[in-house]
């Protein structure tokens, strides 16, 4: 069986402030009746049987949180991040204790097939990926439109892990106070942070 990796952006803007997810890590209600197609029409809820009734949530629904879509199988690199599927000195911290609610809501959704919850700050991710792992595609077209929902299209999908570290540099700027207010040239006072979990 393989393993996956979620992963998830997480910014602080302030050393008081709290974490807080990535604007594009939106919750979104998907419709198990009619966007599974394992799921036979004659087996759709009510709800969805039902056409004249207009339901906001279908009973056999769920919540499914965009998250980060650059991520594909790199075992040598699940090993380095957490010790995952590989050798590497890194174990796995465990969510942090201030994590922002809706990640910590998106880890739930997993139950007991997620596994391996860690975390690391975009400088370390940064070395695993350059340093650690010698990821080579290091200047990736683009950092724009990497999350999308699990049963979309692969639309704009980037190709590799370094396209994260790209729009995280990019989210520093945009979330930053000063900046706003003292122009470019000032140093981000933004804290990004990756937040991962695996299952298999």
């Amino acid at each position: 069986m393989g393993c996956d990796i979620h992963m998830f952006i997480e910014y602080k803007a302030g050393n008081n402030l709290p974490w807080q997810a990535d604007p594009h890590h939106v919750p979104v209600w998907e419709d198990r009746c009619k966007d599974d197609s394992t799921v036979p029409q004659e087996e759709w809820c009510d709800h969805c049987k039902d056409d004249g009734e207009k339901q906001v949530y279908c009973d056999a629904g769920y919540l499914d949180y965009s998250q980060v879509r650059a991520t594909g199988r790199d075992y040598a690199l699940f090993g380095i991040l957490a010790g995952v599927r590989g050798g590497g000195e890194r174990e796995p911290l465990g969510l942090p204790d201030n994590v922002s609610d809706m990640i910590l809501a998106a880890s739930t959704k997993y139950g007991s097939d997620g596994h391996s919850h860690s975390y690391m700050s975009l400088e370390e991710f940064k070395q695993a990926i350059y340093e650690e792992r010698e990821y080579e595609d290091a200047n990736p077209p683009s950092y724009d439109a990497f999350h999308m929902n699990a049963y979309n299209e692969y639309k704009d999908r980037p190709r590799a892990y370094t396209t994260v570290i790209n729009y995280c540099e990019k989210l520093k700027d945009t979330m930053s106070f000063d900046k706003e207010v003292f122009g470019q040239d000032i140093p981000s006072e933004v804290q990004i942070r990756l937040v991962f979990w695996f299952d298999n």
